[in-house]
């Protein structure tokens, strides 16, 4: 029987991840709240990618542990995921390792201006702003309907 070799892509891909859903499968002090939301992290990243090595980058372990001790792992993070290369290689085959990094979320503000901007160019159909509109605005939207 002939050995066949998958071809394996080198590839990055983003992903938000809900730290309450990780954290509340056992409940315990926030330390090994914070070390099992990791875990799961690389968990998941692991049956994602189809890699054995996942590493945590040190900024996003960090900010698992800030909101596990403020009690704030009610909150979503969204991360991005890469299979690189190492540098090592075991015989004639390479090692492949996945990295986990902290992607950096704007305010809910500016990315509703980012999606509409990117839909814009996406479609070049211009897209409505959206805003609360004031009772004078109405007021002169009736006026020039009825003009």
């Amino acid at each position: 029987m002939v050995r066949v070799e998958k071809k394996i892509e080198l590839r990055t891909e983003d992903f938000n991840i809900r730290l309450n859903e990780k954290a509340q499968e056992k409940r315990r002090s926030t330390s090994t709240t914070a070390a099992r939301v990791a875990k799961e992290i690389k968990c998941y990243a692991k049956k994602r990618m189809g890699t054995c090595d996942v590493r945590i980058d040190p900024f996003l372990s960090k900010i698992i542990l800030i909101k596990g001790f403020g009690g704030a792992l009610d909150m979503k993070i969204r991360m991005s995921v890469k299979k690189s290369t190492s540098i090592l290689e075991m015989g004639n085959r390479p090692l492949y390792y996945t990295l986990v990094t902290y992607v950096n979320t704007p305010p809910e503000e500016q990315r509703q201006e980012q999606i509409a901007k990117k839909a814009k160019i996406q479609t070049g159909i211009p897209q409505r702003m959206l805003h609360t509109v004031s009772e004078s605005e109405l007021a002169e939207d009736k006026s020039s309907d009825g003009a």
